[in-house]
């Protein structure tokens, strides 16, 4: 059963006081939904790239591989380029496709919440981590969890300014870690109250639209 969802200003709670309520990525945010949760069984829930990221991260790096392979053909058929010019656009290329693929696949590492191993982790390497230093590779005994935090956050300014909604988990210290970013509250919601009921905790949220942090 879902535990009790409280807005910031009715925490009731010690480890509440101590605990930051800034966006702890106030730069950074998703205008689109990257994952997704699901529950494999009753003992490990995980988080999945949608259809849609990967379908998208995928044809970037596929483009990435055709503009090289296009400026290379050019060059070789036509020497259409100057060597100079053909060596500047292969390496814009390159780069393009190393930087789709280091998306794609730091997209793709695991984010985990398992109770028969009793841990929560982030990144094929989280569970062998000891400190929160890179927070895409993490790890943390999830009875060391105290609540789920939802905070709301204005990224960027001007006409390209868009809501980004983290949720992030409390731990019994106080230490907040981050889980995901969502573009929309309902899937922020949506996904604690999955992680409220599987780890039976409780959700604190500050999503009331005047209380948006915003970075300047």
């Amino acid at each position: 059963m879902r535990q009790n969802y409280y807005k910031h200003q009715n925490i009731d709670d010690e480890i509440a006081q101590k605990t930051d309520w800034t966006p702890l990525w106030p730069k950074v945010g998703q205008q689109s939904r990257l994952y997704k949760l699901v529950q494999t069984d009753s003992n490990r829930i995980e988080y999945h790239l949608t259809i849609g990221a990967k379908i998208f991260h995928l044809f970037l790096c596929v483009l990435g591989v055709c503009f090289v392979i296009g400026v290379i053909g050019s060059y070789v058929v036509q020497q259409a380029f100057s060597f100079d010019a053909k060596l500047l656009l292969l390496i814009i290329g390159l780069i393009l496709v190393a930087g789709c693929g280091r998306i794609y696949f730091s997209g793709s590492e695991p984010i985990v919440f398992d109770k028969h191993k009793g841990y929560f982790w982030k990144g094929k390497k989280g569970l062998n981590r000891t400190t929160y230093e890179d927070p895409m590779q993490l790890n943390v005994m999830m009875n060391q969890i105290h609540a789920i935090q939802l905070i709301s956050k204005k990224v960027g300014g001007g006409v390209d300014s868009f809501y980004s909604y983290e949720v992030n988990l409390v731990l019994k210290e106080g230490k907040r870690l981050s889980v995901v970013d969502h573009p929309t509250s309902f899937l922020a919601k949506e996904d604690a109250q999955t992680l409220s009921t599987f780890l039976g905790v409780d959700i604190w949220a500050n999503l009331d639209p005047e209380m948006v942090y915003q970075e300047v």
